[in-house]
């Protein structure tokens, strides 16, 4: 399709390229259909316009020839539409990446309140605090967070715990005191 489409000086998209696949396999099931039954119009137009060419031919083709051009256009035609398919899902993922990259962008500039309301909170419980284990401390301070601060809540990802540690540990390095957890 590309050396195709490179050849003939089209300047399609990428995202046309499965609709185009889909062309494709139309028409190599369209010459399937013409070549088990043709009709007059098809052998017809199958002769050749240039006079000096000359007539072709015709000679009769036998059934196994036929069933061996049918075998080969249909594995053709169905090669055509699973890589179309495969094409399309391959540049949804990609657009789905880019979107989710643009959105990744912002929301980490958002965070940012949420991790240093969580370093003051960790500030707040001291050396002494009862938690055995950072991540129940985390729980407690996103439920906090869901009622104190709902608007930021609404922020909150399925990472977001790991990324307010990393914070932590990288505040307590900064300020070189001993990591409370």
């Amino acid at each position: 399709m590309k050396a195709y489409l490179t050849y003939a000086e089209h300047d399609h998209p990428m995202e046309e390229w499965p609709a185009l696949l889909g062309v494709l396999t139309l028409s190599l099931s369209g010459e399937i259909i013409n070549l088990l039954w043709p009709s007059e119009a098809y052998l017809e137009w199958l002769k050749p316009t240039n006079p000096e060419l000359g007539v072709i031919p015709e000679t009769p083709m036998t059934d196994e020839d036929r069933a061996s051009r049918v075998r080969g256009l249909a594995a053709l035609a169905v090669r055509a539409s699973s890589f179309g398919e495969a094409l399309s899902l391959s540049l949804d993922e990609v657009k789905r990446r880019e979107k989710n990259q643009r959105n990744a962008k912002r929301t980490h500039q958002s965070k940012q309140p949420i991790y240093d309301l969580y370093i003051d909170w960790v500030d707040a419980l001291g050396t002494n605090h009862t938690y055995r284990y950072q991540s129940h401390a985390e729980a407690d301070f996103l439920k906090w967070l869901e009622r104190e601060r709902p608007n930021l809540f609404k922020l909150v990802a399925s990472r977001t715990p790991e990324s307010m540690r990393r914070k932590l540990k990288q505040h307590y390095a900064q300020i070189d005191a001993p990591y409370p957890f």
